[in-house]
């Protein structure tokens, strides 16, 4: 259970860091803190990561 955890993890930021990457890009410079708050916001709420956080949180409740 561990594993799948540092594995969400690292797919989470992996993924952020390439996200963020790519809005700076596209701006042409660094990102501001509100502009890389609002890119990690948006990102978090993308629905690929809800399966895999809800049975995370499932494995841990039958512990």
């Amino acid at each position: 259970m561990y594993a799948e955890v540092l594995d969400l993890i690292a797919s989470f930021e992996a993924g952020l860091a390439a996200e963020l990457e790519t809005k700076a890009g596209e701006l042409g410079r660094p990102l501001t803190a509100q502009e890389a708050n609002t890119t990690f916001i948006r990102f978090a709420e993308q629905p690929l990561f809800k399966p895999l956080i809800i049975k995370d949180g499932q494995q841990r409740s039958l512990l």
